[in-house]
């Protein structure tokens, strides 16, 4: 189970809004801070996960909300973290982790971290698209 408690601190809070549009005219808004505790948790979490580890996308530097979705975009991440929220959600088997993931392997991945994502309660406005295409 994920304990933000760890992740809590006493720096100022910032609350700078910033608004993404990718090449394909997807729009995101995301906050700075959220960004921020996001990837201290991801980076918390599955610091030592092997599977995540051949991927070289940790850690994800805070500041970066391109190295949050960047780490996100194949979708194991994503899966890796739903787990480590409710246990057991998603049997690691149907994972596709390996080094090269295809586009196929990467949109199912991306399908199987938002469905199980809405199975355990999550509100979920994205779609595999704007995941992969940042």
């Amino acid at each position: 189970m994920l304990d933000l408690t760890q992740l809590n601190n006493s720096r100022n809070v910032k609350r700078k809004s910033v608004l993404v549009t990718n090449q394909f005219g997807n729009t995101q808004q995301y906050c700075e801070d959220e960004s921020e505790v996001y990837s201290d948790m991801i980076n918390l979490h599955l610091q030592q996960d092997k599977e995540v580890k051949q991927y070289d996308v940790l850690p994800i530097r805070r500041e970066s909300m391109d190295s949050l979705l960047t780490a996100c975009q194949n979708g194991v991440v994503l899966c890796k973290l739903i787990n480590c929220a409710v246990p057991g959600t998603i049997n690691t088997k149907a994972i596709n982790i390996k080094e090269k993931l295809n586009i196929y392997q990467i949109n199912e991945n991306l399908r199987l971290a938002i469905n199980s994502a809405k199975a355990i309660g999550c509100i979920v406005n994205l779609s595999t698209d704007m995941i992969y295409h940042k």
